[in-house]
């Protein structure tokens, strides 16, 4: 529901039954993609992440996105995608990680930030290809794009 809401937000403010059906299955096929690779880049980019597969470090960083969500959703008014939030707890718990641990050296504290560099680009390049997407989509996000250019 969530991305849907996100999703829609870029869409013209009127559908026809054409452009509906567009948008509807568009979602359920990459839904069900989802479901059917099981998460696979969303759960590999999880799973590669230090102890992770440890039921307690789980729990601390659901613990955590879920105080950080309820508090995006209650309290705050800054808007906001969970995608973020959620970039934000994995990264800084694996740089907090590397921080905390015994051993000498930087490899560990170097393995950490290439990890949170990776999902930060590969998240700036979602949001690339969405602002793209949504300038393809609406044309009063197209105008308004150009009309940011020099």
């Amino acid at each position: 529901m969530q991305d849907a809401a996100n999703i829609s937000v870029y869409l013209p403010r009127q559908l026809d039954v054409f452009q509906f059906a567009i948008f509807s299955l568009t979602i359920f096929i990459g839904l069900g993609f989802l479901f059917y690779y099981r998460g696979d880049k969303i759960q590999e980019i999880v799973s590669e992440k230090a102890r992770i597969s440890d039921v307690r470090a789980a729990t601390l960083v659901d613990f955590s996105y879920v105080i950080l969500l309820i508090y995006k959703l209650f309290i705050s008014t800054v808007p906001m995608s969970t995608t973020w939030i959620f970039l934000g707890i994995i990264g800084g718990r694996e740089i907090a990680i590397s921080l905390a641990r015994k051993k000498k050296g930087t490899r560990h504290k170097k393995k950490a930030l290439q990890l949170t560099l990776k999902d930060f680009g590969s998240a700036m390049l979602g949001l690339l290809i969405s602002v793209i997407l949504a300038a393809g989509a609406n044309p009063a996000i197209r105008q308004d794009l150009i009309n940011l250019l020099p």
